[in-house]
């Protein structure tokens, strides 16, 4: 039986619709390309899928509802010029602060795709424009913070991506450093699920002692507990057990302390 084609994710979209936006996305960071997607972009997703890649295009148009700021931000009118200078020249200034955070039809607003894929210039352009940090995108399970969006994206374990730079700009713009999700994970909880040590370091650097180390999610996790249950990080659990009500060392004369047989647990 082969993958249901209609399936839906977190935000409505089918594995199609997935497919068409990551293509969107490497289309619109491809700095030699310098003209707007055409049909033959998606030849080979609409091949997959038993469509016309002109179809892709224009379904894809019709059913994002994406704003002309969309449109610039993510490469589909490159006839407008840079973001910036687009916004720049903007007339209505009351009109452009309220389309700045209109979302698309799957709840993302343009502030949203800059920071789930780490694009530092177009969230500081948009944030300096009036764009809300604090905003989150919606799925079928609850809001999720923008900073929780930056970390929890697979990309953010590249050393090339630039989440650490998000985090900064949006803890910067006021975003709490223990806000919580639909299920009560802050933003340390998920770097730490990722094993991220750089997003750790910054949130603690930002944070400092106020930085909910303790924390518990919804069900009851910890840093240290995602972490381990992630990989076993030395570098990140030095960091995070530093910070335990009773601080617990890796070895404990050449055996293995709490954390390491929790980790043992978690994988068996």
């Amino acid at each position: 039986m082969g993958a249901n084609p209609e399936w839906e994710d977190e935000i409505g979209n089918t594995p199609m619709e997935t497919m068409i936006d990551d293509r969107i996305v490497s289309l619109a960071t491809d700095e030699e390309l310098s003209r707007s997607p055409i049909p033959p972009d998606f030849f080979d997703i609409a091949l997959l899928f038993g469509t016309s890649s002109t179809e892709v295009v224009e379904e894809l148009l019709a059913a994002r509802h994406f704003t002309i700021i969309h449109d610039i931000l993510l490469g589909i009118r490159r006839d407008l010029g840079p973001l910036r200078e687009y916004l720049d020249t903007y007339s209505d200034k009351h009109e452009l602060s309220e389309l700045i955070d209109t979302p698309d039809s799957r709840g993302r607003s343009p502030l949203a795709w800059a920071v789930e894929h780490g694009w530092v210039g177009a969230a500081r352009t948009l944030m300096q424009f009036g764009a809300n940090p604090h905003q989150s995108r919606p799925s079928i399970h609850g809001g999720l913070p923008l900073i929780h969006l930056a970390i929890a994206t697979p990309a953010s374990s590249d050393p090339g991506n630039d989440v650490v730079q998000i985090v900064r700009l949006l803890l910067q713009a006021g975003v709490d450093v223990n806000c919580l999700d639909h299920e009560k994970w802050t933003p340390l909880h998920v770097a730490a699920s990722w094993n991220n040590l750089l997003v750790i370091r910054e949130l603690a650097a930002f944070g400092g002692d106020e930085l909910g180390w303790n924390m518990l999610t919804y069900d009851g996790q910890s840093a240290v507990d995602l972490a381990l249950c992630g990989g076993y990080n030395p570098e990140v659990q030095r960091i995070l057990t530093r910070h335990l009500p009773c601080s617990l060392d890796l070895e404990q004369n050449g055996q293995n302390s709490p954390i390491v047989d929790e980790y043992v647990d978690c994988i068996e």
